[in-house]
């Protein structure tokens, strides 16, 4: 799921959010109350819930029908990832643009995050840029996380900058994004743009599993079966890849096959090392057999 759909109920209710007089949409907006509208918001996210997703593409229009940002941004995000509806980027582009006209920042995000992974446009990290910065502008927390990426990743017309993506994961951390926190994990694990240090590494992941990062809770399993930091802890290892696995890590998993190929905390099976590892496939990495540490995407 995309990270940057965040709908605004309550902005909603008190009236705020909707599209101003003069921007452009192809409908003309419908008037309905802010309760009303309020309520369709809520409707479609309770409809997601349950994974309702036809129910939720009705609400959501109808509310952006009326002018309602968020209401757009959650179309958007529908058409992204497809859902209730074929898959459409282009469209996802368009109502992205209506929500991000109407000054609604996770819609400028989610335009950064097309462009920075060529969802129906060419990949262009120094667009993605401009719209993560209009977003962080505009108040987005997520925003800052992801241009700490992009300087992390150094690549489509970014420059890599270990320095500066660490003071934006800072800046981000700052707020409590868990994403942002993890990260700084990843850069002090690693040493990328700070001092090497598996303890700081240790305490940032611990930090980020408090909200239910995967990413930070596979790389405890990480630094547990490595010794790196911690003492050597297979069944450690174990518990953070179980716990990342069950959240949809791709990386976990291929990390519990290794387990298991090699018998470390576990009894050796070539069998379910077989099953960890298509399981990672098919969620998204083809694991190296035997590479235990996690490779960020």
């Amino acid at each position: 799921m995309n990270e940057y759909r965040m709908t605004a109920t309550l902005a909603a209710l008190m009236g705020l959010a909707l599209l101003p007089a003069g921007c452009s949409m192809n409908q003309a907006t419908r008037a309905l109350s802010p309760a009303r509208v309020a309520g369709l918001v809520e409707s479609a996210e309770t409809a997601i819930s349950r994974n309702d997703y036809s129910a939720a593409m009705k609400d959501y229009r109808e509310a952006a029908d009326a002018g309602d940002a968020s209401a757009m941004s959650g179309l958007g995000w529908m058409y992204e990832h497809g859902l209730g509806t074929e898959k459409d980027c282009a469209a996802a582009m368009k109502w992205y643009r209506n929500a991000a006209d109407a000054g609604f920042s996770e819609a400028m995000a989610n335009i950064g995050w097309l462009y920075q992974h060529g969802g129906g446009v060419d990949r262009d990290g120094k667009e993605a840029m401009n719209w993560y910065r209009k977003a962080v502008d505009a108040g987005n927390l997520h925003a800052m996380t992801r241009i700490g990426r992009l300087y992390e990743r150094g690549r489509d017309g970014v420059e890599r900058d270990y320095p500066e993506a660490v003071t934006w994961f800072r800046k981000a951390a700052e707020g409590g994004d868990s994403g942002a926190i993890a990260n700084l994990g990843w850069m002090y694990q690693n040493g990328f743009g700070v001092e090497r240090d598996y303890v700081e590494a240790m305490k940032f992941y611990l930090k980020a599993v408090d909200d239910g990062n995967a990413f930070a809770m596979c790389n405890i399993g990480v630094l547990s079966q490595t010794g790196f930091g911690v003492k050597t802890d297979y069944a450690e290892a174990r518990k953070w890849y179980e716990k990342a696995a069950e959240a949809g890590n791709s990386g976990a998993m291929g990390n519990l096959g290794s387990l298991y190929q090699n018998g470390l905390g576990v009894e050796r099976s070539p069998a379910k090392a077989k099953q960890w590892y298509e399981k990672a496939a098919k969620t998204g990495r083809a694991p190296a057999p035997q590479a235990p540490v996690e490779q960020k995407q």
